[in-house]
């Protein structure tokens, strides 16, 4: 880190978040109120002792102080005016960069109206969706009269003919009661498409999933509490790094009182794992992997014996809405089963000395390829940190279902990645390390190693579900991977030109370009943006 930076915009933005006056932050930090506006304006840079002061004074890490988040918003922003929608506003770069330099609660609040529009226009192309395909909605109004007539026909016979035998009378009621209890079925299906039925675009300005990935990236993926929680639970079973997969599955049960039993994978189940509570049953499908078993037996420990930790971390992140709240509470038991099964320590002293070789970290600690490829992202303790590293994890169809990055790269929030990215070639070399050196339209350059997983469906055990996982760091760190090996980083001609998607990248010269730019530099920015591509 340089021996001063520039953290105006963001020292503002904290302070007035805390409430907390110039004049009182002066006086806590030893400079004068003069001074530290000049720091606000960015006309001042903050040295490394201020910095310091600064963390102190807010009772923050100063990682948290110097994470770019300003640079982040100005991504989001791109992204968000590269949408079509946008196209005739004749924004540019320079435009969003004054927006997150005076105005970033401005440029946040546009980026909530977009989410809430983004979310309603995708439910509209569901609803419309539905109702173009859907068998059932062709075929209601027919439904509805073949429902309704025997219905009235009957009722009327009941009304006029009182002097009907019983068991006609019995009969004809019989089958009222039967079209009625149909009619109901066909209106209570009707009444859950108009309301969108359990369709997940539904309301909120942010999904779930959204407001988990920002908690997540907010506390740069490390959560210290659960990583002592993890090691508590490793002393009190006595767990060692070496233990077999079964040594330790008898470990953590006999200890934490969860039995593991397998299940067959069945038509309609909805979780590769279940827990029965009153038991104290793990059930997990007997497809999964050995790694996979252990992983999700230590995840229900978490839930299980820590999970007052958990619920404290999760209390953190101001979700809004339980799905939110539940889901955020099962990524941090699984953050837990990774620091149980490769406690920081010996992970990271495995991982600089193995220099960060997936496969070496996979067998020393008996897990997957993404729990390795995870937990390396995790190393941020302070005083104690791993290299830097962006993670990313997608679907066949190149949709993003993980992301986290604290090396530099920008992911992108909606839609896929770039086509040049190296996940997409890591689908062309199933179960292989595809390696790749990444310039982005900026100038800044990242190495990224990628590789395929592949994982149980439900449905049955022999349906999978595929997968390509990336991490990767700033160039400048690409020698302490041992996937670097051989390779001329510093040459030109190892490096592939990639952007963040297409609609906000302006190489012109991209041969896999999906769709044409919509934001585009002022010209004055034009040259510097280009040259710095080069």
């Amino acid at each position: 880190m340089a021996n001063s930076i520039w953290l105006g915009n963001k020292l503002r933005r904290i302070r007035r978040e805390t409430g907390v006056t110039q004049v009182a932050l002066a006086k806590d930090l030893g400079i004068s109120p003069s001074y530290l506006n000049m720091i606000e304006r960015n006309q001042r840079p903050m040295t490394l002792r201020l910095l310091e002061r600064t963390a102190d004074a807010f009772d923050i890490s100063p990682d948290m102080l110097t994470q770019d988040d300003d640079a982040r918003l100005l991504v989001d922003l791109m992204e968000m005016f590269g949408d079509p929608v946008f196209r005739e506003c004749g924004v540019t770069r320079g435009d969003l960069r004054d927006i997150v330099n005076v105005t970033p609660s401005a440029g946040r609040a546009l980026l909530d109206f977009y989410r809430v529009f983004r979310r309603t226009r995708e439910d509209v192309e569901w609803l419309r969706e539905r109702m173009t395909d859907d068998d059932f909605l062709s075929t209601s109004a027919y439904e509805l009269r073949s429902a309704l007539t025997p219905i009235r026909s009957f009722a009327e016979i009941l009304h006029d003919h009182v002097d009907l035998e019983p068991e006609d009378q019995q009969r004809f009621a019989g089958i009222v009661v039967r079209e009625s209890e149909r009619l109901a079925e066909i209106i209570g299906r009707m009444l859950s498409l108009s309301s969108g039925g359990d369709h997940a675009g539904m309301g909120g300005s942010r999904s779930p999933e959204e407001q988990v990935t920002d908690f997540v990236q907010d506390r740069l993926n490390h959560f210290a509490s659960l990583e002592a929680a993890a090691e508590d639970a490793r002393q009190a079973a006595g767990l060692s790094d070496y233990d077999s997969q079964a040594g330790m599955v008898e470990r953590l049960s006999d200890h934490y009182g969860v039995t593991v039993r397998t299940m067959p994978a069945e038509t309609g189940q909805s979780s590769l794992a279940r827990f029965d509570a009153e038991t104290g049953t793990l059930y997990l499908v007997e497809s999964l992997s050995p790694a996979s078993r252990l992983f999700q037996l230590a995840k229900q420990v978490g839930l299980s014996a820590f999970g007052d930790a958990i619920d404290a971390c999760a209390s953190e992140g101001a979700l809004d809405g339980d799905a939110a709240i539940q889901l955020c509470r099962r990524a941090l038991a699984a953050y837990f089963a990774g620091a149980v099964l490769m406690p920081y320590d010996g992970f990271l002293s495995a991982a600089e000395e193995g220099r960060y070789d997936v496969k070496r970290l996979q067998d020393r600690f008996q897990a997957s390829v993404e729990q390795v490829c995870h937990r390396l992202t995790t190393l941020q303790r302070p005083g104690a940190t791993g290299v830097p590293l962006h993670f990313v994890k997608v679907d066949i169809a190149g949709n993003i279902c993980k992301r986290f990055s604290i090396s530099g790269l920008r992911i992108p929030r909606y839609g896929g990645v770039c086509p040049r990215a190296i996940l997409h070639a890591a689908f062309m070399s199933p179960g292989q390390i595809s390696r790749q050196v990444e310039r982005m339209p900026d100038g800044s350059t990242f190495f990224t190693v990628a590789r395929t997983v592949s994982k149980p469906a439900i449905g049955g055990p022999s349906s999978l579900r595929h997968f390509a996982v990336a991490i990767g760091c700033d160039v400048a760190h690409a020698d302490r991977f041992a996937y670097s090996d051989g390779m001329d980083l510093a040459s030109d001609a190892a490096i592939v030109p990639v952007g963040v998607t297409c609609r906000v990248c302006d190489r012109d010269d991209c041969g896999q370009r999906a769709h044409p730019p919509v934001l585009r530099s002022a010209p004055a920015e034009e040259g510097a943006a280009t040259a710095a591509a080069v």
